[in-house]
């Protein structure tokens, strides 16, 4: 499979959140970055950065706000976390082979993208979530958090976030990337 890459963007619910940046599909994996003017719990910018492998699990997750917290954090194959600031582990976070980045749809196209993965039935994962500006709470990293994805039909999954009570039903598109969130956000 030879690198494709496309623009993608969204715009919330209310028409005052805009994520924008590039996605780029190949065979070493899926690379995102991305700028985020977000209105969700107060104004907020933001720069993301994801690397996957080729299987789609994430290795490089980089978070930074204008003007406040900045997070870099890499898994290795074993989905073993580390900050890459810091220097630290972060064992919290074992067996997350999956990064969800509050205010970021972009990165929920990865679980249901990896090879292999039918989803015919829910499965549950665990990813590595990062928090959005007002829900910080101490150092700025990752944590812990339970989602639920599932086919539903050809081009429509079920995304549940277990750790925030939060269940929709997603159209998908090429390449199976979410052009809405009932209530959320749009692509734009």
């Amino acid at each position: 499979m030879a690198d494709t890459a496309r623009a993608v963007r969204w715009a919330d619910g209310e028409g005052r959140g805009l994520e924008h940046g590039p996605l780029a599909l190949g065979p070493a994996g899926p690379v995102l970055e991305g700028v985020v003017k977000g209105a969700r719990r107060g104004d907020f910018g933001r720069h993301n950065g994801l690397r996957a492998n080729g299987q789609g699990r994430i290795r490089k997750v980089r978070a930074c706000y204008t003007g406040g917290a900045d997070l870099h954090v890499g898994a290795d194959e074993k989905a073993r976390w580390r900050d890459e600031t810091g220097g630290q582990s972060l064992p919290d976070l074992g067996a997350c082979p999956d990064a969800a980045i509050g205010a970021s749809p972009a990165i929920n196209a990865l679980p249901i993208r990896r090879p292999g993965r039918a989803l015919r039935e829910a499965a549950e994962i665990r990813v590595a979530c990062v928090p959005l500006h007002s829900r910080m709470g101490g150092a700025f990293l990752p944590r812990p958090a339970r989602q639920r994805h599932a086919r539903l039909a050809d081009r429509l999954r079920r995304h549940e976030g277990l750790f925030r009570n939060v269940t929709a039903g997603l159209p998908v598109d090429e390449p199976d990337l979410f052009p809405c969130h009932p209530s959320l956000l749009r692509r734009a």
